[in-house]
């Protein structure tokens, strides 16, 4: 599959499905498509180079950044793949990865989306556009920030992808415990889930660079 192939596929996931998770879980009043408007906008261009996918109004003005990744449960050759978060440690040119812009952004440097849209969908383009994610997850990249590089949580590798880029890999359990997980569906009922916030405190996750419309 192409670059032009996976980022179809990605915008039909988020048009079919990922747009429904963000609305049941923000009080949306608009959703401007970054990564869409970027092909042919200068300022959303800027905006998807920083790592932001979609720009979601509240009905209260607020606008919360957000990144977003999909992968599928199993690879090409069939192979479980393990239900862990990743972020692009090294790339197969030179521009900078996820992993730069989010520690610049921890250290002040940057500004990067705090809240991550990560889906696991069914392998094959047509199975997951009829039958959606199996699971999704809201991560709060600042609080991900936070555990990993001024506190105890580790990552898993790099390890490299097979395209000349590496990432590294977070399991999911662990940032659950340190309370990286937003929301996440289906629910689940574990001692290691975060009390899901109330509707005041969703409208506190905003972004490392926020902003309000006027």
């Amino acid at each position: 599959m192409t670059f032009k192939d996976r980022f179809d596929h990605s915008i039909e996931m988020q048009q079919a499905h990922a747009l429904e998770y963000y609305k049941d879980f923000f009080d949306v009043e608009r959703v401007i498509e970054v990564d869409i408007l970027g092909e042919s906008n200068r300022d959303m261009k800027v905006l998807d180079f920083s790592g932001i996918d979609k720009l979601i109004i509240t009905k209260n003005k607020i606008t919360i950044h957000i990144a977003q990744r999909f992968r599928r449960d199993y690879n090409k050759n069939g192979e479980w793949r393990t239900p862990d978060f990743s972020l692009r440690f090294k790339s197969y040119s030179d521009t900078i990865t996820e992993y730069e812009k989010v520690k610049k952004a921890h250290y002040g440097l940057a500004s990067m989306p705090t809240v991550y849209g990560f889906g696991r969908m069914p392998y094959g383009r047509k199975v997951a556009i009829e039958n959606g994610f199996d699971e999704f997850y809201l991560i709060n990249l600042e609080a991900l920030a936070s555990a990993h590089f001024d506190g105890p949580l580790s990552a898993e590798g790099p390890k490299p992808n097979g395209d000349g880029s590496k990432g590294l890999y977070f399991d999911l359990d662990d940032l659950r415990q340190h309370g990286c997980i937003i929301h996440e569906w289906p629910e689940r009922k574990s001692n290691l889930q975060t009390p899901q916030p109330t509707k005041q405190e969703r409208e506190k996750i905003t972004s490392w660079s926020v902003t309000n419309e006027s």
